[in-house]
């Protein structure tokens, strides 16, 4: 059986080595450094990065985890495909401001992939449930039904706003 804790441990160690290499690359190209053409630099990001989204698909499957359901996912995947584009803007453009430009767009975007990771952020639905049964036990604490609702009546008999307001 796959460890999960070691499977999760790969999959940091690899996205922090694509992330890490992605600036050295491009630190290199901007400073049009040789080593960035060498044999063994080109074919490195596709095996790192081939092996990050393998280890990425196995965790999702072994947590069960859908991007349908689970909404974090869907914007780290839209993420990550903003920086591979990105990336490889900035690696490929012609002028040096182009390719800076790029390059921070890369690196901004694969900061929101490691804050989508990191947080997990919970989808809207959830928070304004949680929302709904913390003003309900509120207003039992009040000795108030939980489902009435505050209602505001104006009389317009030459009061004024804040002394014709009823909280029932």
């Amino acid at each position: 059986m796959v460890d999960i804790l070691l499977l999760k441990q790969l999959h940091i160690t690899l996205a922090a080595t694509s992330i890490i290499f992605f600036i050295v690359r491009f630190l290199g190209r901007q400073m049009e450094a040789r080593f960035v053409q060498s044999k063994w630099v080109r074919p490195a990001p596709h095996l790192i990065d081939t092996l990050l989204l393998a280890s990425g698909i196995s965790l999702a499957v072994l947590y069960r985890l859908s991007p349908l359901q689970a909404h974090w996912l869907m914007v780290k995947l839209i993420l990550i495909l903003g920086y591979i584009g990105a990336g490889i803007g900035a690696m490929k453009a012609a002028d040096a401001t182009h390719r800076m430009l790029y390059g921070l767009l890369a690196l901004c975007l694969v900061g929101g992939v490691v804050l989508m990771a990191v947080l997990k952020p919970l989808p809207r639905p959830i928070v304004a449930n949680q929302l709904k049964n913390v003003l309900q036990s509120q207003a039992l604490a009040m000795d108030e039904h939980p489902l009435k609702a505050i209602s505001i009546r104006r009389k317009s008999r030459g009061r004024s706003p804040a002394s014709s307001c009823r909280i029932r």
